[in-house]
């Protein structure tokens, strides 16, 4: 999963980062994002976030995940024991 689509504005002297103009929320500010004095201090920000949302985004097993694996360690289990039954 991506993390959002944004940009850089300027309103009355201040920088500030929103989402991106193909976004649903176009123009309004991202959340936790306060004005900065300027651009590259803002696009600074920006990096940080979408750094930031990156790690976050890697992603945990879930539960189709924890399935499967379940799913994979009882068919070894049963293999192993067929295996073993026909070696006898």
């Amino acid at each position: 999963m991506s993390h959002e689509q944004s940009e850089t504005v300027e309103r009355d002297g201040k920088f500030y980062n929103v989402y991106g103009r193909n976004t649903p929320k176009a123009g309004q500010d991202l959340p936790g994002e306060r004005p900065y004095d300027s651009l590259s201090e803002a696009v600074l920000a920006a990096k940080r976030r979408s750094e930031a949302a990156d790690r976050e985004n890697t992603r945990k097993p879930g539960i189709i995940e924890k399935a499967i694996q379940g799913i994979n360690e009882r068919h070894t289990r049963q293999l192993q024991e067929l295996n073993d039954f026909f070696r006898k």
